[in-house]
């Protein structure tokens, strides 16, 4: 028993050693998960340390970054030196673009023109569908007609035929009455004789009223025939030609709508629509955009900062990035009087979008025919005279 005693007391004594290692273990394990988190918490809060420095030194470069103007890329050997501004600009027909627009709806039934294509002030250049445009102005020349002929026989009474006939129908009422006043006497005198009813007697005296309405009738006839039409008839014949012919008038208008001409000489600049598409004043899509080809002109803008660097008369240079080796010569006709945004992109990284601009339109030398229309450009403006004179940069 003693031995067993000491077994079970050595087993004891072996479990309670197992139990403490695996505590010693877990406590191990538990330290390590939370020297993970603190690394993890450490570095996030150096993240957000790193991300705050970064966006407090942006800031700073921002405020303290002065707002910069758009510059003229250096000029080529012999282009124009000395220039007080630059800006850019875009080619455009000296006459500005007229957009074409639809002012009734109604599908396009053809475009008559390209884009390129000379045109001619009157020229049809686009057709809209006009079936029941010219079916309606059908219909008002008819009923302009149907009134004419009203008013001229009205106005054509003075008629030979017309005035024998009158009066031939005169005469048959006359004997017709005379007839019926006849035959009333003798039905009287026989009624007095009571060799007639009452029947006959009434009889005679119905036919002769009516023989009497007839003649006063066709004397009537006869009076119109050899008088003529009333004024007033003839008046309201004539306003029923004008109405007609007013209405006329405007079912042509309608329809002469239906076809868009040209307003002025010049050229297609752009074909927004094609045939088969619907066109709604409601909805203001311009179909053609035209202008004139053979004058052009530069729409500079200048930054509200050069303003007053840039005045009428003014002498300029202007390139283009896709014409290297060509520079094209003009002066400065109109400064516009009020500021405005702006509108020409150079797509440069340091361009400013929302600023203030002035357009200038400068007007080029011969030979500039051949620029195309929305080529982006850059204008140099050369000093005055007086100026240059003193040196002004």
């Amino acid at each position: 028993m003693g031995e067993a005693r000491q077994e079970r007391g050595d087993g004891s004594m072996a479990g309670g050693s197992s139990q403490s290692a695996l505590g010693n273990k877990q406590s191990a394990i538990g330290n390590r998960r939370r020297g993970g988190q603190l690394v993890l918490v450490l570095c996030f809060l150096v993240l957000i340390a790193v991300g705050v420095v970064v966006a407090v030194r942006f800031l700073s470069q921002l405020q303290s970054t002065p707002p910069q103007t758009f510059h003229a890329p250096t000029m080529t050997a012999g282009g124009a030196r000395g220039y007080v501004a630059a800006a850019p600009a875009v080619v455009e027909p000296a006459t500005q673009l007229v957009a074409l627009r639809a002012e009734r709806q109604g599908r396009i039934k053809a475009i008559l023109k390209r884009a390129g294509d000379p045109i001619k002030a009157g020229e049809p250049l686009i057709l809209l569908e006009d079936v029941t445009a010219k079916a309606a102005v059908e219909q008002r020349r008819a009923d302009l007609s149907l009134a004419e002929a009203d008013l001229q026989k009205l106005l054509a009474w003075d008629r030979p035929e017309v005035r024998k006939k009158a009066e031939a129908g005169v005469e048959r009422a006359q004997a017709r009455l005379d007839r019926a006043t006849r035959e009333l006497n003798r039905v009287q005198r026989l009624y007095e004789q009571n060799s007639s009813s009452d029947t006959e007697l009434n009889i005679a005296v119905e036919e002769k009223r009516l023989a009497e309405a007839a003649l006063k009738e066709a004397q009537q006839v006869l009076a119109m025939s050899e008088a003529g039409p009333i004024p007033e008839e003839v008046a309201v014949a004539r306003a029923k030609v004008d109405q007609a012919r007013a209405a006329l008038h405007a079912a042509e208008t309608e329809l002469s709508l239906r076809t868009i001409v040209a307003p002025l000489d010049g050229h297609v600049i752009y074909r927004h629509l094609e045939p088969g598409e619907v066109v709604d004043p409601e909805v203001p899509v311009p179909i053609l955009s035209i202008g004139n080809l053979l004058d052009i002109r530069l729409r500079a803008e200048v930054d509200e900062a050069d303003i007053g660097k840039v005045k009428l008369g003014q002498t300029a240079i202007a390139t283009a990035e896709a014409l290297p080796d060509r520079e094209f010569r003009g002066r400065v006709v109109h400064l516009e009087p009020v500021m405005g945004r702006k509108s020409i992109r150079t797509e440069r990284a340091a361009e400013l979008q929302d600023v203030n601009v002035r357009e200038v339109l400068i007007e080029l030398e011969p030979g500039s025919a051949d620029l195309p229309i929305d080529l982006q450009m850059t204008v140099r403006f050369l000093p005055l005279p007086a100026e240059n004179a003193l040196g002004v940069r």
